[in-house]
């Protein structure tokens, strides 16, 4: 059976994305090493909100200055050449995957047809 279509958690599978989790943290207001999600589920709404648009802004620097992983390219060509539609990612901000699209090539896709599926 042929592929119809293929999901790609973007980070450390076909992009490397320089995010600087320590700042993150210290912006947000967050311990040193505690876990960013899991430590949202303990903040108001607004302080989530806040938080959110930090990680977004955070998430779309670094969807600038990502790279893509070794064999990514070969790996979306040989998709596009047996007829698999674009790309779908999963990431959580829809701005890291739009934002790190100049990088795919462009045979293989175009950014207005690559779905963002976001997870948060």
């Amino acid at each position: 059976m042929p592929l119809k279509l293929v999901i790609f958690d973007m980070d450390g599978t076909l992009l490397v994305t320089p995010l600087d989790f320590d700042a993150i943290r210290a912006e947000i207001g967050l311990p040193e090493g505690m876990p960013i999600l899991e430590a949202m589920g303990g903040l108001t709404d607004a302080e989530r909100a806040r938080a959110n648009r930090v990680i977004d802004r955070h998430e779309a620097e670094a969807g600038e200055e990502s790279q893509l992983m070794p064999g990514a390219e070969r790996l979306l060509t040989w998709l596009r050449s047996r007829g698999t539609a674009e790309p779908a990612s999963s990431v959580p901000s829809a701005a890291t995957t739009l934002s790190s699209m100049r990088l795919w090539p462009a045979k293989t896709t175009s950014p207005s047809r690559v779905q963002p599926a976001c997870t948060a």
